[in-house]
């Protein structure tokens, strides 16, 4: 049996809501998403400042009749990608929106004030990095280390940006916002902060000595788990030819054919 409290505070909320909207109340944030300018903003610094070679921008979202994992008013992904001119790394910078609906979604994500309509953010910030004969031959040329292999090298001591923590490395190295920052309309994180983490994370694989990927894996690319899918959809919209300029192979595409869509 639900508590009586708890649905008695769900009503007031949604009450309060229905007020707001029926006033036209001013909200810290509008339920909208961040304008193009804030990305251009990050990419403009990347290029200009930090030097980086812009590769690609690609949003997915709910206007688009993609849907998403969960119930919400909206969502969207948009996805960045930097390569580091030189070396074979590249960066993927996601930052994920989504609106929530209280309605229909209540439970962990429940209001956390009565201000609060819904709106939720955060940036993830995914590593790809490509060792290469070069710098394998440093690695052991450094160490006296002759015969190893590529899964008994050490860490690579990625320095940690702050605001940031590690999430996993299953196909690279993925760092995201912590929590705190979900709940915090109005408050996005600037341009410049961003900026910043990309440049701690990119500043420390000295192992990536080789300026070319031989091959990368695209898999996560693609929003694929909040929005279920949309690898198609992605895979139209990526300009595949600009990765191709430093990836000699890009693979794992989850449909039939990539090799020809790899190619446009």
């Amino acid at each position: 049996m639900v508590d009586k409290s708890i649905f008695l505070l769900y009503k007031i909320y949604a009450a309060m809501n229905k007020a707001a909207r029926s006033t036209n109340m001013r909200t810290e944030l509008p339920l909208s998403f961040a304008p193009r300018d804030y990305f251009r903003r990050l990419i403009d610094l990347m290029v200009s400042k930090q030097k980086y070679e812009f590769v690609a921008w690609v949003s997915i979202d709910t206007a688009r009749d993609v849907p998403y994992h969960v119930p919400c008013k909206g969502a969207r992904s948009s996805r960045l990608f930097f390569r580091v001119p030189g070396r074979a790394v590249m960066v993927m910078a996601e930052f994920n929106e989504r609106i929530e609906d209280f309605e229909v979604w209540f439970g962990t994500e429940a209001p956390q004030s009565p201000g609060d309509h819904g709106y939720r953010h955060h940036w993830a910030i995914s590593l790809y990095w490509e060792m290469g004969e070069v710098g394998l031959q440093r690695w052991i040329d450094q160490t006296q280390q002759p015969g190893i292999h590529f899964w008994e090298l050490p860490d690579p001591e990625i320095q940690t940006p702050d605001g940031f923590q590690f999430s996993s490395c299953a196909m690279n190295w993925k760092y995201e916002q912590e929590p705190s920052c979900y709940f915090c309309p109005g408050r996005r994180t600037l341009p410049a902060d961003i900026a910043s983490a990309i440049s701690a994370l990119t500043a420390t694989p000295r192992l990536a000595a080789d300026d070319t990927f031989p091959e990368m894996l695209v898999t996560g690319f693609a929003p694929y788990y909040t929005f279920p899918g949309c690898e198609q959809k992605f895979v139209g919209l990526f300009p595949w030819k600009r990765l191709r300029r430093f990836v000699a192979r890009p693979y794992g595409l989850p449909f039939g054919k990539q090799d020809a869509v790899l190619r446009r």
